[in-house]
């Protein structure tokens, strides 16, 4: 939905606006749903209802948001907020308490959360636009004569442009910046099968490990240290005991 407050590109009478639009995709695997949405910090379509759209968003989530705060601090909301009917648009006189509104729930994000506010984690798939803008004077009537030339031989080009000059005209065009993209995947860095797989791995390759290894390892710290223990007490008592005989 349209939030000119937000983000607008806005074309200006008399120019060319020129804008580079490039866009980034992002994926998350199949694997993490089984994962909370907390937990892997995105919602996927199921995960996340919206009253007022069918479709989850974190702009729309925001705007929802929004829209039932104002709702419940002004008893209205803002004619471009979603509604259920005209009866709850605010009138100018809820101006002031609109704007409170507005400030209060921006205050309220950025002093806790928003996930504690609004709790609109990102989409697990999305697709992000952005645009560099270029602006340059536009030349209306060379333009126009060019093209009525190049397509029509008759002489009243300038007639018609006079007519068309009445009008403030501006000129956009949009293009992709590059012809191909990159796309992201959001997936899980270490499993439970990778974490034993590594650890395995790594015991085997520094250590030499294995489940005889373990069973040496108890051996020397259990009977082979009681064995010799036990061997070295022997040698004391028989060593006492030569002693007092000499005596």
């Amino acid at each position: 939905m349209p939030q000119s407050s937000l983000y607008y590109y806005a074309a200006i009478p008399g120019q060319v606006t020129s804008l580079a639009l490039k866009f980034s995709v992002l994926n998350t695997t199949s694997s993490l749903r089984k994962y909370e949405s907390e937990q892997r910090q995105c919602y996927f379509p199921w995960d996340r209802h919206l009253d007022y759209f069918n479709i989850y968003t974190p702009s729309n989530c925001r705007l929802e948001c929004l829209s039932k705060y104002t709702y419940k601090r002004c008893s209205c909301v803002w004619f471009h907020m979603p509604h259920t009917n005209s009866s709850e648009l605010c009138t100018a006189s809820k101006w002031s308490c609109v704007t409170k509104a507005i400030d209060e729930l921006a205050s309220r994000s950025l002093k806790f959360k928003m996930d504690e506010t609004c709790n609109c984690l990102p989409s697990c798939a999305s697709v992000q636009y952005d645009a560099e803008i270029l602006k340059t004077m536009f030349d209306f009537k060379k333009a126009y004569i060019i093209n009525r030339t190049a397509y029509d031989k008759s002489q009243r080009k300038e007639d018609e442009f006079e007519f068309l000059a009445k009008y403030n005209i501006s000129k956009v065009e949009m293009y992709f910046k590059e012809p191909q993209f990159v796309s992201m995947r959001r997936s899980e860095l270490f499993g439970l099968t990778d974490f034993l797989a590594n650890c395995g791995g790594l015991l085997g390759l520094f250590l030499g490990f294995s489940f005889l290894s373990l069973i040496e390892i108890f051996y020397f710290c259990t009977l082979r240290l009681w064995c010799t223990l036990k061997k070295d007490i022997k040698i004391e008592k028989k060593r006492f005991k030569e002693s007092m005989y000499k005596k």
